[in-house]
């Protein structure tokens, strides 16, 4: 449900004005952080465009002490990783942000073994119910 909008000024008028730019996602962001402070232990979930699927836009929200969890559509050809292993203690050097590549979204539609599931919901405005297929 809508209830909280957040102005962000273009780059162009930010120049006409002199300021800063601040970009869309930054404003998206700072907004989730401090929607998460007034909710408390709430479960938030974020139904977003294609825009808002930047990583570092992600990661800063779900590595809150209590998450918040965007949905959001991916590329096909998108570059999936699996989540960066343990560090050893002893390991001198940059620590990993990724771990190993997965396959892109387009590669597991066109696979005969992914294994789909299927969840029913029910129509809004007295529209009939409809089949959903998803993997994880």
């Amino acid at each position: 449900m809508p209830f909280l909008t957040v102005l962000a000024p273009s780059e162009r008028y930010n120049q006409t004005q002199g300021r800063r730019h601040k970009a869309l996602i930054d404003w998206a962001r700072q907004m989730l952080i401090q929607v998460r402070r007034w909710l408390g232990h709430q479960p938030i979930v974020v139904v977003s465009g294609s825009n808002f699927a930047a990583l570092d836009f992600l990661a800063s929200v779900s590595h809150l002490p209590n998450p918040v969890h965007v949905l959001t559509r991916l590329r096909l050809d998108a570059a999936l990783y699996q989540p960066a292993p343990p560090r050893d203690a002893h390991t001198i050097g940059r620590p990993r942000q990724v771990g190993q590549r997965l396959a892109t979204l387009k590669t597991q539609l066109d696979d005969s073994t992914t294994r789909w599931q299927s969840l029913t919901l029910e129509g809004w405005s007295g529209q009939q119910p409809y089949t959903l297929e998803w993997v994880s």
